[in-house]
């Protein structure tokens, strides 16, 4: 069984399982619940942040990092509605060395979408900026204007009105892959703020019967990116390292149901 790192905030009641995915003296690697920003929003005042909770939790539990009592800081960007590989640096030396790799414009993780609409199938390669600023909770494409942000776009598998993506960030800019694919007119399920449409299963099964009195929920209530996979070479030890995380339950769910009923 899988180590488990527990975060909780006593001001709202909220409380998260982390399922530990690599750890050693240098670098931290854990599966990123959704719902949790990285560090605290303005509009959750009352919530500190993932990088907040981990470094109480960690330091209650008198475990201080490697080299740098308390230090403890997140190596690339992940949006709050994001599940998936986190990777954390330990140290400020191993951070930095860590940020280099990341910062490169290679190609380093992979991350499962669904998309609305039938995907193209070659390859989509989208080079373009995004304003910095949050508008109406969206970035936009800033054309000559705005920070770099780069992401390639693969198809996996089509639906009918749906279809199932991989996407591989060159850079790490806020709503990057949100944005990029709102910006080619193929919204993210679920995702709302984009213009995605919600999944519901009446939607797919033939006959389904709503129960009386309650209200549908979507498959997945988020959208719908999960980050499934990282690659990169340890900044001590120099190994290559690949790190990997399930699907979490709502997207898995999402996609069984596709495959059963829209096939």
């Amino acid at each position: 069984m899988k180590a488990q790192i527990k975060l909780s905030c006593h001001k709202t009641g909220r409380f998260w399982r982390m399922p530990v995915l690599y750890e050693d003296d240098y670098i931290l690697a854990v599966e990123k619940p959704a719902g949790l920003s990285l560090t605290q929003e303005p509009t959750e005042p009352d919530v500190p942040g993932l990088l907040t909770l981990l470094r109480q939790e960690k330091a209650k539990h008198g475990e201080a990092p490697h080299n740098a009592a308390g230090y403890l800081n997140y190596v690339y960007r992940m949006d709050p509605e994001m599940t998936g590989v986190l990777l954390l640096a330990k140290d400020k030396s191993v951070y930095q060395r860590l940020a280099e790799q990341f910062g490169s414009e290679r190609s380093m993780s992979v991350y499962s979408a669904l998309v609305v609409g039938a995907f193209p199938r070659e390859p989509l390669f989208v080079d373009a900026k995004l304003t910095a600023r949050v508008l109406k909770g969206r970035v936009h494409v800033g054309f000559g204007r705005g920070k770099k942000a780069v992401t390639e776009f693969k198809a996996v598998e089509g639906f009918r009105g749906f279809s199932r993506i991989e996407c591989y960030p060159r850079t790490f800019k806020r709503h990057q892959i949100r944005a990029h694919l709102w910006w080619c007119k193929q919204p993210l399920v679920g995702d709302n703020v984009y213009g995605g449409d919600n999944l519901f299963l009446s939607s797919l099964k033939p006959g389904y019967r709503h129960k009386k009195d309650k209200q549908e929920k979507p498959l997945i209530g988020r959208p719908a990116v999960h980050a499934d996979k990282i690659w990169f070479e340890h900044p001590v030890t120099t190994e290559t390292l690949t790190i990997e995380s399930p699907w979490p339950q709502d997207f898995a769910v999402a996609v069984k149901y596709l495959r059963r009923f829209a096939a």
